[in-house]
């Protein structure tokens, strides 16, 4: 650059020192640590907008936004929060300059745990190596369900496991074909086949918790250990369709 501009088109005051710690983008990249954090005073802010949008009942555009914003931060440093941003990511289709997003029950309980992991500081970091890209799955779990029952199969390993529905659960599937809205449709089999596999693979020691579930006709995926990632409708409001979520989660 000097041989090309000049020593006097330099400005030093533009250029950081060499540093193991910097600061870019607004986060705090650690190249000793190996960790991408966020700087105190954004989860001081972040906390401060959670708390307000937990405490009112309707919020504006403007608001609504800067609460994606600073939550989009977090949700880069904790590779977990990721699903809890998409879900409240759901009112944001619609929304117009004139529009207030309400905040509900099910928003509420979303705060209050984004709440709790703005206050859990051993949560605040992401690996270097895992901050661009996911590293390649341990296994492959494929899983699909039915009106009889749930099956997760692992390909390269030739082992599957399988989950007959109870005569209460069929009946409850029954039920919800004549037309009573009970939430056992076949989204929430399907989501419940995903945590079933979270739970028959990762349960024992001797198998790996970095899966990739391969859910069909799905579509969705998780990767344990690191994210899930779901469409909204798939979850949906539903109390046990957000149960089975959270054990994905």
């Amino acid at each position: 650059m000097t041989a090309i501009l000049g020593a006097e088109d330099i400005n030093d005051k533009k250029f950081t020192s060499w540093n193991t710690r910097q600061r870019v983008l607004g986060l705090d990249f650690d190249t000793v640590a190996g960790l991408v954090s966020m700087p105190v005073a954004k989860v001081d802010k972040c906390r401060r907008i959670v708390a307000a949008a937990y405490n009112t009942t309707a919020l504006p555009r403007k608001e609504y936004r800067s609460l994606m914003g600073s939550l989009r931060h977090v949700a880069t440093c904790i590779r977990a929060a990721r699903p809890f941003l998409q879900r409240l990511r759901v009112c944001e289709r619609q929304l117009n300059r004139f529009q207030r997003v309400a905040v509900t029950a099910s928003m509420k309980e979303d705060l209050l745990w984004w709440w709790m992991v703005l206050h859990s500081p051993h949560l605040n970091g992401v690996s270097l190596e895992y901050f661009n890209t996911l590293p390649a799955p341990d296994a492959v779990i494929e899983m699909d369900a039915s009106d009889f029952g749930l099956c997760a199969l692992d390909p390269a390993a030739k082992a599957a496991v399988t989950y007959l529905f109870s005569l209460h659960e069929r009946s409850l599937i029954s039920v919800f074909k004549n037309g009573d809205t009970n939430g056992f449709d076949i989204n929430f089999r399907k989501l419940l086949s995903c945590a079933f596999a979270v739970h028959a693979w990762c349960s024992g020691a001797t198998h790996s918790a970095n899966l990739t579930l391969v859910q069909h006709a799905l579509s969705g995926y998780i990767q344990v250990g690191h994210i899930a990632v779901w469409s909204p409708f798939i979850l949906g409001s539903s109390p046990i369709g957000q149960k089975a979520g959270s054990f994905c989660q």
